[in-house]
């Protein structure tokens, strides 16, 4: 499998079926590989079916796997209808990761203000992301105003606090977004 692969870079299952079977066990080969560097599970917008989603438990999988690669620098979970459980393992996993340099959670996620915060709490340790794509999540507060600045002001206080090296961070059409772009011009 792909724990045993010394040739493979890199792995596009776009628009494929993957499902939280078939990532916990690319997890588990990514956790001892050295080679890959690009894994692409885009997920297809147009099916509803959630067998067909990488969830909650496929994405800790590969969050756990995170804190373990030290080859993989290109991570594209677009699509898939993550919580703020996996938010939160992939700030964990970032804050100890050093070769992930893009990861795309956008689109379908709802990370919460628990996921924002352990994101932005990683974005000030990490010294290898680059570029970090959260647009399009689905934020759902019970007072989205309230809960959106809360989300927001947890994501861009450690990134003022402290330096960072993310070069990008991506929260077009996002409720958070909203109150991120106005906090910024006056920043």
């Amino acid at each position: 499998g792909l724990g045993m692969n010394d040739t493979l870079e890199s792995l596009n299952l776009q628009h494929n079926e993957v499902g939280d079977i078939g990532t916990k066990a690319l997890a588990a080969g990514l956790e001892t590989n050295d080679t890959l560097k690009s894994l692409n599970l885009r997920a297809s917008e147009d099916c509803d079916e959630p067998h067909v989603y990488i969830g909650d438990e496929g994405a800790l999988a590969l969050a756990h796997a995170l804190k373990k690669s030290t080859s993989l620098k290109t991570l594209d979970l677009h699509g898939h209808r993550l919580g703020p459980r996996p938010a939160v393992a992939f700030g964990e996993a970032l804050e100890i990761n050093s070769s992930l340099t893009s990861l795309n959670l956008s689109s379908r996620c709802a990370l919460g203000a628990e996921g924002a915060a352990a994101l932005g709490k990683a974005l000030a340790r990490n010294t290898s992301l680059q570029s970090l794509d959260l647009a399009e999540n689905d934020v759902r507060p019970r007072d989205a105003v309230c809960d959106a600045m809360d989300v927001a002001m947890k994501m861009l206080e450690p990134l003022i606090v402290r330096p960072t090296t993310a070069e990008c961070v991506w929260l077009s059409y996002s409720a958070v977004a909203k109150i991120v772009m106005p906090l910024c011009s006056v920043l």
